[in-house]
């Protein structure tokens, strides 16, 4: 079966008209997964009308929907499609894509979200659901089962950051299994210019703790980041990415945080960045590497490489953080080729690590030193990829 029949799309302001081929498609399809997709224009006209024939057509089908998008429709016509699929069984459905009408990339106001409720519906199978432009009712037994989430709500931006810590851990409650989670905010031309972290609050709450996420991306800002950072414990976690960084970046007082409460110790990579006016959690530096035994990639910024408690941890790291493979100094100062040399070749001869095979260093050394070239030379022996 060619897949295009698994694929059915709503675009016609008169759907009606269009009846005939797609009962005609239904037919072809002999009893494959449909994907259907709804965009504004059956809705332009005659809404209700036009809705009750598609689901008149393919209402009869349920058992074979597999994923469900409804694209940048208003939301009193949501509301005419979900309450046709009241008390329905999708049994099959495993993805759910709600976009309401002018979410769209030019977008940039801050308007609030809209509130849709509860979704009435079962479907068992549901593992990724996309909401932008709506809140709901998570309580919702629908959503227990979710492996992936991603949520654009503009709401969140007027929210204080532990609101948006309270309703994320609300979401991890709900979904035992989830491995996925993306908060987003709507999307706009203009990129918001990077803005350094303030000293986190201090939280005397326990940490929770969800093991099941692997992915975490949250585009909001960094009083965010902080809120969940310093309250869950996420010990599967692979990836936690920020809006425009591929990695997250901690700052150098997340360091004692990293040290008490290990919340990352799956975590393949990670950028910290060193406070150059204030440098006492550096000697958290060690413990905290200490707890990221599955790091990957490792990025240091703006560190004091020759104090004694930085240069002992990156002498910590020739026997932690087992897997590492890539180490990026930025804007470090007093950078000791000799430690870095030392590293390198502890690392090479200590069983179970893997050795270095990219080193980058930008700033901190001296380029005039005479063994610079000699010292290159050695780390490219030993190193795949090394950029002085």
């Amino acid at each position: 079966m060619p897949i295009f029949w698994r694929h059915i799309h709503f675009h016609h302001k008169e759907p009606r008209l269009a009846m005939e081929r797609y009962a005609t498609w239904v037919q072809r399809s002999k009893g494959v997964q449909l994907n259907i997709s709804i965009n504004t224009e059956p809705f332009a006209r005659s809404a209700v009308e036009n809705v009750e024939a598609i689901m008149e057509l393919f209402g009869p089908h349920l058992e074979r929907w597999r994923s469900l998008q409804i694209d940048r429709v208003a939301l009193q016509n949501i509301r005419i499609l979900l309450d046709l699929l009241k008390d329905g069984s999708l049994p099959l459905l495993e993805r759910l894509r709600v976009v309401v009408l002018g979410e769209g990339f030019l977008q940039s106001n801050d308007a609030d979200c809209e509130w849709l409720g509860q979704f009435a519906f079962a479907a068992p199978q549901l593992k990724e659901v996309e909401l932008i432009g709506v809140a709901m009712d998570f309580n919702s037994p629908l959503f227990h089962n979710r492996h992936a989430l991603s949520i654009g709500v503009k709401g969140f931006t007027k929210l204080e950051p532990q609101a948006i810590k309270d309703i994320i851990h609300q979401l991890l409650r709900q979904s035992p299994d989830l491995k996925q989670l993306f908060i987003k905010k709507p999307p706009t031309l203009i990129r918001p210019p990077y803005q350094k972290p303030l000293n986190p609050p201090l939280i005397n709450e326990e940490p929770f703790s969800y093991p099941s996420l692997v992915d975490l991306h949250i585009d909001l800002h960094g009083a965010v980041h902080d809120a969940i950072i310093l309250s869950t414990r996420f010990p599967s976690l692979r990836s936690f990415r920020s809006a425009w960084m591929p990695r997250v970046t901690l700052a150098s007082w997340h360091l004692p945080l990293l040290a008490r409460n290990s919340p990352f110790p799956s975590l393949k990579q990670i950028n910290l960045f060193g406070n150059r006016h204030d440098r006492k959690h550096d000697r958290y530096l060690v413990d905290a590497l200490c707890t990221l035994t599955s790091l990957e990639w490792l990025g240091l910024e703006q560190f004091d490489m020759s104090l004694v408690r930085v240069a002992n941890a990156l002498l910590a790291l020739g026997d932690c953080c087992p897997q590492l493979e890539a180490l990026v100094l930025l804007k470090c100062t007093r950078v000791d080729l000799n430690q870095i040399c030392s590293l390198v070749d502890m690392r090479l001869r200590v069983d179970g690590m893997t050795g270095l095979r990219t080193l980058r260093i930008d700033g901190g050394i001296d380029t005039t030193a005479p063994e610079l070239k000699v010292t290159k030379a050695w780390l490219e022996q030993r190193v795949e990829d090394v950029t002085l």
